[in-house]
C-alpha cells in the first residue's frame, strides 16, 4: 500500500516542532515495521534531508499546491501560507495516485507500530480515526487517513471549490469535517493514538497530535517547563505515554543517524541506472581476457591454455 505524507518546507520556522527528525523517525518506523511504500509530497527545495529520504527509498514529489492561488486569496500573511500550504496538500494525493485504488495518508509526524493492517477499511470516501475524544466520529482527526482514490478524484473539483469558499473554517481537517460531516469510515483508535492517551504497546500508529518528541523530552526533564498553553493540558494529561514514545522517537531517531554514510558505489549505480544492490559478479561472469593490469601477461600464462 502506497504511504503518503506531506510538508513543506518553509515551517522549518514553527518553533518547537523539528519536522526533519520527526520526518526521519516516521519514514524509519515506516520502512522497519511496514510493508508501506513510502510517497513524499514536498513543497520545497531539493536539501541534505531530501537525499537521505531519497536514498532510504522514499519517491519524493516535488510539488507547489494546485489551488495556492486559492489560500493567497484568503490571507497574505506568509507564515499562515507556509503552514496552509503544508496543510492542504493531501488534497492533491489523486495527482499522483493514479494507479491505486486506496492510499494511507498521515501527517509527518507518526511512529509506524508493529500491526499495520488496513484490509478490512475500504472506505467510499475516507476513513479515518477520532482526535481528543477516543471512538467518537464526532471528532474527527485528519492525520491519518484511508483515502479512496477514485472517490476523492470524482469529488475533488467540489472539494477544492468547496475549500476555496470556507478557508475561514480553518485547515484541512476542519475543511474536511463540514465536506464529509459523519459521511466516513470511523477507524479504531489505534490506527490514529496519541500520547496522551497513554502508553499503548498495541497502536499501530502514534501521532504526535499536539506537543512534539523535543518538547515532550524537555518538559518530562526540567520541572517547571511551560511550552504553548494548548499543549500543556495535554502534556499534564499523559506523562507516561510521552515518556514511552519520547523514547521510542529518540531510539530510533537514533538508529537512522547510526547508519553507515552513503556509499560512493551506490551513488555511481543509481546515477547510471543499475539496480541496487548490483547483482552479484561470479567467476563465470567476468570477461578475464578484457582488462588491464600490470600482472596481466603473468595472469594469461598461468590460466588461459
Amino acid at each position: 500500500m502506497k504511504w503518503f505524507f506531506c510538508w513543506c518546507q518553509e515551517t522549518e520556522f514553527r518553533k518547537d516542532h523539528g519536522w526533519a527528525d520527526l520526518i526521519r523517525v516516521a519514514v524509519h518506523s515506516a520502512l522497519q515495521r511496514t510493508d508501506l511504500e513510502p510517497h513524499f509530497i514536498y513543497d520545497g527545495e531539493p536539501s541534505d534531508l531530501t537525499v537521505e529520504l531519497e536514498h532510504a527509498g522514499v519517491k519524493i514529489h516535488y510539488h507547489r499546491l494546485s489551488f495556492i492561488d486559492a489560500l493567497t486569496a484568503h490571507s497574505s500573511d506568509p507564515s499562515y501560507q507556509a503552514v496552509a500550504r503544508g496543510a492542504f496538500l493531501r488534497f492533491d494525493i489523486p495527482l499522483f495516485a493514479d494507479s491505486d485504488d486506496f492510499v494511507l495518508y498521515t501527517d509527518a509526524d507518526v511512529i509506524f507500530g508493529e500491526r499495520l493492517d488496513f484490509r478490512g477499511y475500504r472506505p467510499e470516501f475516507l476513513a479515518a480515526a477520532p482526535q481528543f475524544d477516543r471512538g467518537t466520529i464526532r471528532d474527527m482527526n485528519s492525520g491519518v487517513m484511508v483515502m479512496n482514490v477514485a472517490a476523492w478524484r470524482a469529488r475533488r473539483d467540489d472539494l477544492l471549490n468547496f475549500t476555496a469558499l470556507n478557508m475561514h473554517l480553518g485547515l484541512d481537517q476542519e475543511v474536511l469535517r463540514e465536506f464529509v460531516g459523519l459521511d466516513y469510515l470511523l477507524l479504531p483508535d489505534r490506527f490514529n493514538w496519541k500520547p496522551y492517551w497513554g502508553a499503548n504497546p498495541d497502536a499501530a500508529i502514534l501521532h504526535w497530535h499536539g506537543p512534539k518528541p523535543e518538547t515532550a523530552a524537555r518538559w518530562l526533564a526540567e520541572p517547571g517547563f511551560v511550552t504553548h498553553d494548548g499543549w500543556m493540558p495535554l502534556l499534564e494529561r499523559g506523562r507516561d505515554g510521552y515518556a514511552w514514545y519520547v523514547q521510542q522517537h529518540q531510539t530510533m531517531l537514533s538508529a537512522w543517524r547510526e547508519k553507515p554514510p552513503i556509499d560512493q558505489l551506490q551513488i555511481a549505480a543509481r546515477n547510471l541506472g543499475l539496480p541496487w544492490p548490483l547483482p552479484p559478479i561470479g567467476m563465470e561472469d567476468f570477461e578475464w581476457t578484457n582488462f588491464e593490469h600490470p600482472l596481466k601477461e603473468n595472469f594469461l600464462k598461468k590460466n588461459i591454455p
